[in-house]
C-alpha cells in the first residue's frame, strides 16, 4: 500500500493505517529532533507531539509536497516551540530560586570570600 492509500485511510478511521503511517515515520522523526533538541527525553516527547499535531491536521495535508516534508516541518515547528517553552520554564525556575533567597545566601558569602582572597594577595 503506497503512502496516498494509508493516509486516505487513516483520514477515514483507520487504525492500522495510522500505526503504518507512524512507524514509517517515527524514526526520522525522533532523530531530527534529537539534532534539534539535543536532549533524548525531549526528543521523545516531541516526536509524540509531532504525531499528535499531524494526525489531528491531517486533513490540511494537501499532497503538494511529500508527507515526510510535511512531517519534518511540524517536527520542527514542534520542537522549536517545545525548547522555548522549557527555557521558560527553566527561566522561571531560576526566578523561583533568586527570590527563596538563593542568591542572597551567595551574596552573604561574598564578603567573607573577599576577604580571604585580599589576604590571600597580601601574603604574595
Amino acid at each position: 500500500m503506497d503512502e496516498r492509500e494509508l493516509i486516505a485511510k487513516v483520514r477515514a478511521g483507520d487504525g492500522a493505517a495510522e500505526r503504518a503511517l507512524y512507524d514509517a515515520h517515527v524514526d526520522r522523526v525522533y532523530r531530527l529532533a534529537c539534532r534539534l533538541a539535543g536532549d533524548d527525553e525531549l526528543a521523545r516527547e516531541f516526536t509524540q507531539d509531532t504525531f499528535v499535531r499531524a494526525f489531528e491536521r491531517l486533513d490540511s495535508f494537501r499532497g503538494e509536497a511529500k508527507f515526510s516534508t510535511w512531517l519534518h516541518t511540524i517536527t520542527t515547528s514542534v520542537v522549536l516551540n517545545g525548547l522555548r517553552k522549557v527555557k521558560r520554564i527553566r527561566r522561571r525556575e531560576v526566578d523561583l530560586d533568586d527570590a527563596a533567597g538563593v542568591s542572597g545566601t551567595r551574596r552573604a558569602a561574598e564578603p567573607d570570600l573577599k576577604r580571604r582572597l585580599s589576604q590571600a594577595i597580601d601574603r604574595l
